[in-house]
């Protein structure tokens, strides 16, 4: 009796290949395998009885010796790395020619929300990365700004921005680019203290770990560990960059401002500005007609920028106890 069997393809086509199999195939290979294992940890017990006999007195001072090469040489790479990232940061850095009202808050948050916008049109590939560039410089001097474009655009992960031949949602592109912004500052911070010698850090800037630190390390581990038993690689990996390290990404940033409540409350506003833009499409789109699909006893339901009217709930009642905490409790 001959008998198909589709193999994988996750269902994009129902057969790949025939085979002709009579038994398990893979049987004399896992004994092989289980052969060689035993013998390489044979040979690791053999290797360290013999090390245990050796006189290791000789080898030490080259140890010692290549140990401090090693240590110079990565001297050497930090210097030069922190410095790159010093200049850097210099030219990055708002300075006293720029006008004044460039550095204050808001101008920066109105230049940053029209910059996202034109990155979002996708106006060409050429004016894509110089928006994102001259968007990067906002970002770095106040990373704050990336945190509130991030949240803001989270809604809209259905309507990603075409970079090249890639796509990514304007969160994730945000996020990133707000990393990579705090990254360089840090790098930043380190030459400042290298060219200025001090060693050590201040205790005020001092990173003091608790448990939500130590909770979201432990999910961010476990994540990355997840890989090893995952049998479609491609997708854990995109699911382990989206659901993961991002949002890890998020809150590292976030952690390390130093007025952290401030960002907060404005991240609550970025939230409910973001409920406030769907809510307004969904009306739009419901007056148009689109967008409304018809659930059971002929109830027409709204989508808005999702494609289930359950997503667009779920995202609006997230939203509502801020809406009516900020509504109850004067601020």
């Amino acid at each position: 009796m001959l008998r198909a069997t589709a193999d994988r393809g996750w269902d994009r086509w129902a057969l790949a290949g025939y085979a002709v199999s009579s038994g398990d195939l893979s049987a004399p290979y896992r004994s092989q395998i289980t052969i060689a294992w035993a013998l390489a940890a044979l040979a690791g017990v053999g290797a360290w009885i013999t090390g245990r006999h050796l006189n290791w007195s000789g080898i030490q001072p080259l140890l010692n010796h290549l140990a401090h090469r090693l240590h110079t040489v990565g001297q050497i790479a930090l210097s030069v790395v922190t410095s790159l990232a010093l200049m850097v940061g210099m030219l990055l850095t708002w300075g006293d020619s720029t006008p004044a009202i460039f550095r204050r808050e808001y101008p920066q948050l109105g230049l940053a929300i029209f910059t996202a916008g034109i990155i979002y049109l996708e106006p060409g590939f050429l004016l894509t990365l110089l928006a994102a560039g001259f968007l990067f410089v906002l970002i770095y001097n106040r990373l704050e700004i990336g945190l509130i474009l991030a949240l803001f655009w989270a809604p809209f992960f259905l309507f990603p921005v075409e970079i090249y031949r890639y796509a990514f949602p304007m969160a994730e592109i945000m996020i990133l680019i707000t990393g990579v912004a705090w990254l360089l500052h840090k790098l930043t911070d380190l030459g400042r203290r290298r060219q200025s010698r001090v060693s050590q850090f201040p205790q005020s800037a001092r990173f003091q770990w608790d448990g939500l630190d130590i909770s979201i390390l432990a999910w961010t581990l476990v994540g990355c560990l997840s890989l090893t038993w995952a049998a479609y690689r491609a997708p854990a990996i995109t699911e382990l960059r989206v659901m993961i390290l991002e949002p890890a990404i998020f809150y590292l940033v976030l952690r390390s401002l130093p007025d952290a409540r401030t960002t907060i409350s404005r991240l609550i506003g970025a939230l409910l500005a973001a409920a406030l833009a769907v809510s307004l499409i969904g009306l739009i789109m419901m007056l148009s007609g689109e967008a409304i699909i018809t659930a059971e006893g002929g109830i027409p339901r709204l989508a808005g920028v999702y494609g289930s009217p359950n997503n667009l709930g779920l995202f609006l009642g997230r939203c509502l106890p801020f809406a009516l905490a900020y509504a109850l409790i004067p601020v």
